[in-house]
């Protein structure tokens, strides 16, 4: 990697930005000399083995699954995620959710989308629905 006087003594070969563009322009590179399914190899050598260790933190990390498998099981109610909150400006909003069950509300939860948001609030529900 080549960078300019300023760069290195400001630590240009750690930056993510840097790196990134670089490596982006290595699989770009083998893409050109020896077409997709070659860049596809080299992607998939990278990364391949960080999604195989990622799935099952994933899988554990849906708690809007996990909720609605719970209500399923256990009860005979639907949960119902509301937005009740967003602030910030549209391209860095912050929202809020709630979620009832029965009118009752059992969790909460903010987030920079509202996917995040409803995630945070399933997990606050589960608990305190196994709690109950």
């Amino acid at each position: 990697m080549r960078l300019g006087r300023g760069e290195k003594e400001t630590g240009g070969r750690g930056k993510d930005s840097i790196l990134a563009g670089c490596l982006e322009a290595l699989i770009a590179a083998v893409y050109l000399d020896s077409g997709y399914a070659e860049a596809f190899r080299v992607i998939e050598g990278l990364y391949a083995p960080l999604l195989e260790e990622m799935k099952g933190e994933l899988k554990d990390q849906d708690f809007k699954t996990r909720l609605q498998e719970y209500m399923q099981k256990h009860r005979d109610a639907i949960p119902r995620y509301i937005v009740t909150d967003e602030e910030g400006p549209d391209h860095a909003k912050t929202f809020e959710v709630v979620i009832t069950i029965g009118g009752k509300t059992y969790g909460s939860g903010r987030g920079k989308s509202k996917k995040e948001a409803e995630q945070r609030a399933a997990k606050e529900a589960l608990r305190s629905l196994q709690e109950d």
